[in-house]
């Protein structure tokens, strides 16, 4: 009996182990649902970010493309204003001169654009070279004629506007020509460069140096360009020849002893009425005999070794070449249309006549926007008069007071702003996020 007894109880104690297998199976079953449910959960979260995150990406670059197509158009519509403005101010300059260029105003704005177009120049430096040039006495009715010469000769001679324009009124003014002479002098210059060992450029840059002084002394220009040609073909730079001139004229205005006898012999009072009558030429020529004839070295005669160069390189043996510059320069007319006609065909000068013609629609351009740009700054500068004012009135009061209180304080105040600014930005990022991941979890 009690067998049976302990073999039932076995069975009971058996059932009721394996219905605690059963119930810890099921129960491992729903763990398992429960972690399959909770992975797509984190998938579907993780999915709803990413295609959140993808978007925002997406509408950053789309707005950064726009904002970059934008600010290219804001900087070509700032480059035409500032260039017109430029512009403007260069030629609104000219009518300070007198009341006839500043009635000219309208003509000369329109002349130096289409001179500086034709010509691959700068508009505004051309403007400037205008003003240049009436202001040193080229008639106000006149000046676009004279600056499509000097435009022409800074074309052909490789130099700019301004240095051409200063070279050619410098040279007007110092032997008194009219401004009809203008191309004349030209030529006169580009047959220097070409029978020289100099070019366009240095003339220009160098000539003025000793224009006056010859002028006073009697000579020409041409034959004073072409005595300086013939000192550059002895290794000599460009500006040290003008050196040499100026000492040579020096000399000349007030002569030796011999010298002046040897003038007098010649049936000339003075250097200068030699030169105005023969030649500068035949004065040096009459110099470097002296020296001859009184067996006294020229370094005694004309007081300077830049004088005696210049003798010695113009007269004797370099005579005939001196003579045949003089001839040269006296038949030089037409020589900066021939130069212009060669550089005019180059890739060069045609890129420089586009890049000017373009930079000339800026201008033009931007003229029309200027009026606008004018209204919006009245606009602007009493906002910003007006920040000015409350940034002195309240601004710096509060800045002087914060910093007048007591160290503990200050750090007080200092702490809750940050705390402040920290809220802000912990707000800032809560509504963030539920922007991003709201529809996953609502999901």
């Amino acid at each position: 009996m009690s067998g049976e007894i302990g073999e039932i109880r076995g069975d009971l104690v058996i059932g009721a182990d394996l219905k605690g297998l059963d119930a810890g199976e099921s129960a491992l079953k729903g763990l398992q649902a429960g972690s399959d449910s909770a992975s797509k959960s984190i998938g579907g979260l993780g999915k709803a970010a990413t295609d959140s995150v993808q978007k925002t990406v997406d509408m950053h670059a789309a707005t950064q493309s726009l904002a970059e197509g934008i600010g290219r158009v804001a900087a070509a519509v700032g480059d035409a204003v500032v260039a017109a403005a430029d512009y403007n101010l260069a030629v609104t300059n000219i009518g300070t001169l007198s009341s006839e260029t500043n009635a000219r105003l309208g003509e000369y704005e329109r002349g130096i654009l289409s001179v500086s177009a034709a010509l691959g120049q700068d508009a505004t430096n051309s403007a400037k070279a205008a003003y240049d040039a009436l202001s040193s006495g080229v008639a106000a009715g006149d000046a676009i004629e004279f600056l499509g010469v000097a435009g022409k000769a800074a074309t052909a001679g490789l130099s700019s506007m301004d240095v051409a324009g200063k070279a050619l009124t410098v040279t007007l003014n110092s032997f008194n020509l009219n401004a009809s002479e203008t191309t004349a002098v030209s030529d006169a210059m580009f047959a220097a460069a070409n029978v020289g060992v100099t070019t366009f450029d240095e003339l220009a840059q160098s000539f003025g140096g000793v224009a006056s002084i010859a002028s006073a002394s009697g000579a020409g220009y041409k034959e004073t360009l072409a005595v300086l040609a013939q000192i550059t073909t002895k290794g000599v730079g460009t500006s040290e020849a003008v050196t040499q001139m100026k000492a040579a004229f020096t000399s000349l205005s007030k002569p030796t002893a011999d010298v002046k006898a040897s003038l007098e012999a010649a049936g000339f009072a003075s250097a200068e009425a030699a030169i105005k009558s023969k030649g500068l030429a035949f004065v040096l020529n009459l110099v470097k005999q002296t020296s001859i004839d009184t067996g006294k070295p020229l370094i005694e005669l004309v007081g300077s070794t830049e004088a005696v160069n210049a003798i010695l390189t113009t007269t004797g043996d370099n005579a005939s070449q001196t003579a045949s510059k003089i001839a040269t320069l006296e038949a030089s007319a037409g020589a900066t249309a021939s130069a212009f006609d060669l550089i005019s065909e180059t890739p060069a000068q045609k890129m420089a006549v586009l890049k000017s013609s373009v930079n000339n629609l800026v201008i033009t351009l931007g003229n029309g926007l200027l009026p606008v740009m004018g209204a919006l700054l009245d606009g602007v500068n009493p906002l910003i008069q007006g920040l000015t004012r409350f940034a002195s009135a309240v601004l710096a009061p509060l800045s002087a007071a914060f910093s007048a209180l007591p160290g503990p304080i200050k750090i007080v105040i200092a702490g809750m702003a940050g705390l402040v600014l920290a809220g802000i930005a912990l707000t800032g990022a809560v509504i963030g996020l539920q922007i991003a991941f709201g529809p996953a979890i609502a999901a």
